[in-house]
Order: structure tokens, then C-alpha cells, then sequence
């Protein structure tokens, strides 16, 4: 079904007001940072098999280790790279290249402004929720402050020694002539991601992985370019165990980044919208449906039939 572009600002809109999205610090690998579980992509419920991700990061690589418990059936059929794995059981993750920012805004209608807060870290702000900069229509600059914060927003500073962080706070003014479907546009564009890499490993250790272009961030007029596995510089192994298994994945920040051998190599305050996934089959079947297969995500994407492509959700992924 053709879905107008006015309805799709609806839409992303309307998961833009109620979801906030999670954030993960992560260590360096002497270390490692764990998402204990996963819920239903639909956000209804918790995943009904037992999922975590340890995650860390050194200079060249992310590094992933998914521990998929409860599987009867540990099915996937593709044995070729590149080929549709996400037919059949799989682990995905969907992140964005580095970010330069984290910002939050808040719009008051009523007296045409915006309050933008930034920095180099997800943080809270008391009053001021929506992720993203301002609306491009708010390009007057009236006031300026950087305030010194705990990342919650609220605790007082002498609690946060180590954590403390300055937070550059604008208050912006109207532009004249912008009408209300750009501003409500604007608003939903501050949460997409429309570029960002698909990987994808089966409890066979086949990969998948492509380069999406996802410009309205709910799948429409999505394409996959193709990444060759051999090229991709990806390090992979899945190790099936009864009725488990564990799928450990290395990606190189050069491909996350979509940069050359001998780009910048990660450091610490980089950061990165994400979301992790699973597809466990429930009923064997050659192709998975929402009867015969459970859809989970780390940041449940509201869809029903699941929608995995659904941008204006991804977490945030923060190195330490």
C-alpha cells in the first residue's frame, strides 16, 4: 500500500512523542557493557527467549557477543553471504555512523521559540525531551549558556564528580514564512537516520550485510547496497550449544563510518545510533511470519506485522 508523505510525518511523529530511546555506554575491551534482554519489536511484551549482548570497543573494531538461549529449532537455511537470512533465525544489528552530537529540544508554540541543549554524551534535561536539534524554522540565536550537569539532569553536582558535563543551552527565535507541515517535518527529521549499516549473523555463522539508505525511516523506498563479506573486514563465528547459540561479530568503525584502511580509529565520547535484533523461529517454516517467528529488539520499534526499519527509535551507542 502507498503511503503518502503527509501521513508518514504523522507517523513518525507519533512514535516520536512517546518513545525515548536507550543509551549504552561501553568499555573498552578489558571490559565489556551488557544488554541483559530483549522485548517484542512491537514493544507489546518482553522477547520470550532469553537474549543478552555484551558489547566493547577497541581502536579498530565493535565487538559483539549474542548469548541466544531457548531455541528449539536453531533453523536457518541460507548458507551463501548476502543471501535473505532474515527469512529464517538470525541476530542483526542496525547502526548509524559516528554522530556528531546529542542534542534535545523543546518547542513553545506560543511564543515561537525553541530551547536546543547539546553535547558530547546523552544526558537528560528537565523540560526538554524531544531528541534532536531544533526545527530549522527556529534560526535566531537569544540567549547562550553552557551549564555544567550530572547527566540525569537532576542530581546536584557534588554526586557526579566523574560524570559531570557541560551542556551548550540555546534559546532560538521563529524564522517568519515557514508553514506547519515543514515545522512538523523538521521535528521528525531530527529523529531519523537515513544511512547506516545492516549486519546480520545466523546460528550457522552465514553473514549479511549491506549499506541502507532508509530516507522517510519506516522502510519505504528503502534500498540495500551490498556489502561483500570477504571485503567487508567483519570477523564473525556463531557456535551452536543445546537448544543456543552464541554469535560473536567484530565490525570494523572503518566500514561503520564508511571509511577507508587508515581512517581515524574509534575514541573515547564517539557515539552512534543503534538497535540490536533476533528472529527466533517458534515453528519451522521456510519463511517467517509473525505466527511462526518472535521479533525482538533492544528498542522496540512499535510496528505490527514487526518492522525492524524504523530509525526515529535507535538507542544511542556511546564509547567510555
Amino acid at each position: 500500500m502507498a503511503i503518502s508523505r503527509l501521513t508518514l510525518l504523522v507517523v513518525v511523529s507519533a512514535v516520536s512523542a512517546f518513545v525515548q530511546e536507550p543509551h549504552i555506554s561501553v568499555p573498552p575491551c578489558k571490559s565489556q557493557a551488557i544488554i541483559p534482554s530483549l522485548e517484542l519489536a512491537d514493544g507489546s511484551h518482553v522477547f520470550p527467549a532469553r537474549t543478552s549482548i555484551a558489547i566493547c570497543w577497541d581502536l579498530e573494531f565493535l565487538r559483539l557477543k549474542y548469548s541466544a538461549k531457548d531455541d528449539a529449532l536453531l533453523r536457518n537455511d541460507y548458507q551463501v553471504c548476502n543471501t535473505e537470512t532474515w527469512q529464517q533465525e538470525v541476530v542483526e544489528l542496525f547502526i548509524s555512523k559516528k554522530q556528531d552530537q546529542f542534542c534535545l529540544h523543546a518547542v513553545d508554540e506560543e511564543d515561537h521559540k525553541c530551547t536546543e541543549a547539546c553535547a558530547d554524551w546523552p544526558f537528560a534535561q528537565l523540560g526538554v525531551a524531544e531528541t534532536g536539534a531544533c526545527p530549522a524554522l527556529y534560526n535566531t540565536v537569544d540567549h547562550f549558556e553552557v551549564d555544567l550537569q550530572c547527566p540525569d539532569g537532576v542530581t546536584n553536582l557534588r554526586y557526579c564528580p566523574d560524570t559531570a558535563m557541560n551542556v551548550t543551552i540555546e534559546i532560538k527565535g521563529e524564522a517568519q514564512g515557514i508553514n506547519m507541515l515543514q515545522q512538523q517535518g523538521d521535528r521528525s527529521a531530527a529523529r531519523l537516520v537515513t544511512e547506516y549499516l545492516e549486519v546480520e549473523l545466523t546460528p550457522q555463522d552465514t553473514l549479511y550485510v549491506a549499506r541502507i539508505s532508509n530516507p522517510f525511516g519506516n522502510g519505504t523506498n528503502k534500498t540495500n547496497s551490498m556489502v561483500d563479506c570477504a571485503q567487508s573486514g567483519i570477523n564473525h563465528s556463531s557456535t551452536l550449544l543445546p537448544a543456543a547459540f552464541d554469535a560473536k561479530i567484530a565490525v570494523p568503525w572503518a566500514l561503520i563510518n564508511n571509511q577507508g584502511t587508515g581512517s581515524s580509529p574509534a575514541s573515547k565520547g564517539d557515539i552512534y545510533r543503534v538497535n540490536f535484533f533476533r528472529v527466533l523461529m517458534t515453528t519451522s517454516c521456510d519463511s517467517c511470519t509473525p505466527d511462526t517467528c518472535a521479533y525482538g529488539a533492544w528498542s522496540p520499534t512499535f510496528y505490527d506485522p514487526p518492522q525492524f526499519h524504523v530509525t526515529p527509535v535507535f538507542g544511542w551507542l556511546g564509547l567510555v
